[in-house]
Formats: structure tokens, sequence, C-alpha cells
């Protein structure tokens, strides 16, 4: 994909890292397979509405200039007029182009091999959320993602336990998600029940480490005879430790997150059991389900 154009110099390649830890995780691991790619985080830095966490990570960092961003995007577009019932209607997007070099995901979460350009300059504009793009590439990416933030003492004692169990990460994602205008579905106990099932059918005495944004709930909602560890010593400008914990875990019940997807795709434990919900948005949705879990992680 590095091709030149007429001038000799090589086409300009830049992927937009914006959203939360999980989704700039998606991003960076779908440039990896992009030769010779700038990153852009403008986004970070001008609206500081999410931190940048890839900088706690042992990443590659060349960085795309504001210069080489505009340059590769040559975009020009104005809103579209139409009401926003009436785009979903015909599929349309908020803005009409009338030119541009960003290439944009069709369906989020599914699979788009022709989204790769050659000979043009591309900016790509995206969640990626499917290992599709990236699997061939997982030891650069498990070297890539090494937290080089050290853990403190709370979660270097909490790991120490991970480590001497047949340990579970159990991930609930509540939040935002109670919000009906969030297209994700909310997942109820019975998924959770289903699951701990499973992991207790599959794995000898089994420990629950439990990570959630809403802990209280779980408490009050999700009980087992199994041990259980409530992880409630990081709050959200620290989710890179918790990421770290779930990670390190010998299994992982995950929440239809990017955040508990890639604590499960970082797990190197070599017997590892990965429980996903099979159904990741709600059903009118126009987001899809169908790729973003990996083949051989068990779907309830």
């Amino acid at each position: 994909m590095s091709t030149e154009n007429q001038s000799g110099a090589k086409h300009l390649k830049i992927v937009k890292l914006a959203g939360g830890l999980g989704n700039q995780m998606f991003q960076y691991a779908f440039g990896i397979t992009i030769p010779n790619v700038l990153w852009d985080i403008s986004s970070f830095d001008i609206n500081h509405y999410r931190a940048f966490d890839l900088n706690l990570y042992n990443i590659d960092r060349n960085f795309a200039t504001l210069e080489q961003t505009k340059k590769c995007m040559n975009e020009l577009k104005f809103k579209n007029p139409l009401p926003r019932s009436l785009r979903k209607k015909f599929n349309m997007s908020r803005f009409i182009y009338l030119k541009t070099n960003a290439a944009r995901e069709k369906r989020i979460n599914k699979y788009q091999p022709d989204i790769f350009v050659d000979n043009r300059d591309v900016y790509y504009d995206g969640f990626f959320q499917t290992e599709k793009y990236f699997k061939p590439f997982r030891e650069k990416i498990l070297h890539d993602f090494k937290l080089m933030q050290p853990l403190d003492q709370q979660n270097l004692e909490i790991l120490d336990k991970i480590r001497h169990s047949n340990s579970v990460a159990l991930h609930v994602r509540r939040g935002d998600y109670l919000n009906p205008k969030v297209p994700l579905v909310l997942l109820d106990v019975d998924y959770y029940y289903r699951a701990i099932d499973y992991i207790a059918n599959h794995v000898d005495n089994p420990h629950f480490f439990i990570f959630s944004n809403d802990l209280e709930w779980v408490k009050e909602n999700i009980k087992t005879s199994f041990p259980m560890t409530f992880v409630d010593i990081n709050d959200e400008k620290h989710g890179y430790f918790d990421l770290e914990l779930m990670r390190n875990c010998k299994h992982n019940i995950i929440a239809n997150s990017s955040f508990s997807w890639w604590g499960a795709w970082l797990n190197t434990y070599d017997h590892k059991i990965v429980i996903a919900p099979s159904q990741w948005f709600k059903p009118n949705a126009d987001e899809c389900s169908d790729d973003v879990v990996s083949d051989d992680w068990i779907k309830l």
C-alpha cells in the first residue's frame, strides 16, 4: 500500500484516533495494517473530550501534523439539510461531500476490506471494531500495547491474586448504556448468569474479578457461591489499570464494550475461555453485531 504519486512522494495514510481507550486501540490496531501510517490525534488536543490514553503504551508515535491532516483529507463538505429520520431511511450521511479523501466505515463493526485504497492520500475515519483487520499482526499489537505506566501497590496486590487463582474477569457496562438513545444493548443479569454457569462447568474453582462502572448494581443483582473480588480502586481516569488487570486474568466474561473486548483479546493465557454477548447493538440500530466477536470466543 506504500504507493507513490507522480512526484515520487508517498501517498499520505492517516488514521484518526478518537473515543475512549478501547476505541483508540481498535483504530491503532487497524492502522498497523497500513505501511507508513501517520496518526491524527488532533481531536484529543482540541476538544479534550476524552484523554489520549495510548501514550501510556509502547506504541509508534509518528503523529500527523495539522498541515498533513488537511492535505490528506482534501475535503469540501456541507451539512445535509434533510432531517435525521429521512437520512436514516435512505442511509444518507449528515454531510454531503463534494470532494474528500476520507474513507469511512459503511457500517460500524462490519468488516470492510475494500476500505483500503492505494493510489491516493487517504484519511481513515471509523471504529474498525473487528480483529479481521489486524489478527495477523497480533504479536506486534501485543508488543505495542504493553503498558509503560507501572501499577501502584493496590493494583499489584490484586494482580497477585489474579495470577494465583483461576481468575475470571467479569465486566459489566452500564452508565451511559442506560440512555435509551444509546444504540448498544443493555445486557441483563440472565447473560451474566449463563456466562458464570458456563465458566463453572469448564473451570475448577473459578475466582471472579468484577469490573464495572456500576459496582453497586452488580453487588445487588449478580451473586454466586464462588469467590468474587470487586475491583473498585481505579477511577475512570485510571481505567488503563483495570484493563491491565483484566488482560492478566485467565478467562474473561465481557460486556458489549470495546474496553472489555481488549481485556480479553490481549489475554495471552493459552487455555483462556472468553464469553461475549452475541448481540451488541439494538435490532434497529445502524451499527452491526456481525464481526466484532472473535471466532474462537463463546457467544451467549
